[in-house]
């Protein structure tokens, strides 16, 4: 479960559930995070079998963070300078 965990960040810990494995369609677990990248959404998991299945990822909670200004109180889909960079672009093309 931690090398899965790491894909995402630095595993902290695990719930109840996960640890007792009692659960096989999810696991639950505190990662910490590089809040000054974007979050990682899926990542590719190769099974035993050889097949390869891309693995979703769920935040329970997000510090509202902009990762395109890097600053903390917005998020990108609100952010002032990436819709105004936006906006150039498209009047340039």
């Amino acid at each position: 479960m931690s090398e899965v965990a790491s894909m995402v960040g630095m595993p902290m810990t695990t719930d109840l559930i996960t640890q007792e494995r009692s659960n096989h369609r999810f696991a639950r677990v505190l990662i910490e995070v590089d809040a000054s990248k974007p979050p990682i959404l899926s990542f590719p998991i190769r099974l035993p079998s050889h097949k390869v299945i891309n693995q979703s990822v769920v935040y329970e909670t997000f510090p509202n963070f902009c990762f395109h200004c890097k600053k903390y109180g917005h998020n990108p889909f609100i952010c002032k300078k990436l819709h105004e960079k936006e906006e150039l672009e498209k009047k340039s093309t």
